[in-house]
């Protein structure tokens, strides 16, 4: 091939996007998402993590620490707002997989759960849960959302995505109230109960065994010491950002509620003004 016909080659592989799909966990080891929906707008946005269940699983667990956030900068999450109430914001961040069967341990689905709600996952039985992330209910939603905004229907997933979808909108791409949506969040409502500025605690779900009616197995993520929890909350301002932005985080700590954020910067900046006063 010739010089030129190579440099235009590189060139169109690089103006080409690079889009990927969230993994659906039919094949083992699904990717998180966070889900945003409006359910009186009747619109959501949704976002790609970028990590694994089985990475997650051991870094978000591990005794030694583990902190991470994401930032919803992105002009989805910005057209998202601008047709939503953030008073009727509710939020979840979830993953999937169905390709172990029925058997103990053989499906799991890790999802946020709001504070107070824990007790409706462990009255949940394990049809519930192989109806829910299956491929009529949680499954139709993946096939939705991952055609639309950023996603793509391709098998990489190394890029991560980001759309906005709405009711209106054909198949089942909105992440919003029972029939809408999913069938899921008729039967997952402590799922996505989650308002911004609420921390929400993350679990592990699976199937118990073989019987259907019998209750699922549920494991708090945690280490030895802490909790782990999920926020999804406006970050401080800072200097490229005067307006501050919305950021999800994780963290094997209590996460600061937002108003803890503009206490903290006062702190730190009385503590720089009496520090300027001794130096004189």
């Amino acid at each position: 091939m010739k010089l030129k016909q190579v440099m235009m080659a590189i060139g169109a592989a690089l103006a080409a996007p690079a889009f990927a799909a969230i993994a659906n966990g039919t094949s083992g080891n699904g990717e998180l998402f966070l889900a945003v929906f409006d359910s009186t707008a009747k619109v959501s946005y949704t976002k790609d993590l970028g990590a694994d269940q089985d990475s997650f699983f051991v870094d978000a667990q591990s005794d030694a620490g583990y902190t991470r956030s994401w930032s919803l900068d992105d002009a989805d999450f910005a057209a998202f707002m601008r047709q939503a109430n953030v008073e009727f914001v509710q939020w979840a961040v979830l993953a999937s997989e169905t390709s172990g069967g029925i058997v103990a341990g053989g499906q799991r689905l890790f999802s946020t759960v709001k504070v107070g709600d824990e007790a409706k996952v462990g009255a949940t039985t394990n049809q519930a849960l192989s109806n829910a992330i299956g491929s009529t209910q949680l499954g139709t939603f993946y096939n939705a959302v991952n055609a639309t905004g950023s996603h793509a229907p391709a098998n990489d997933f190394s890029v991560n995505g980001t759309s906005v979808n709405a009711d209106t909108d054909p198949g089942n791409g909105y992440f919003g109230i029972p029939g809408s949506g999913p069938n899921m969040n008729g039967n997952f409502m402590w799922s996505n109960a989650n308002s911004i500025g609420a921390s929400s605690s993350f679990h592990l779900i699976t199937r118990s065994g073989v019987s259907q009616l019998a209750a699922v197995t549920v494991d708090p993520f945690a280490n030895t010491n802490r909790a782990g929890s999920f926020s999804l909350a406006m970050a401080p301002a800072t200097a490229a950002d005067l307006n501050g932005a919305y950021a999800l985080t994780y963290a094997l700590a209590p996460v600061p509620e937002p108003g803890t954020y503009a206490l903290m910067v006062l702190g730190l900046a009385g503590v720089g003004f009496a520090a300027r006063r001794r130096v004189r």
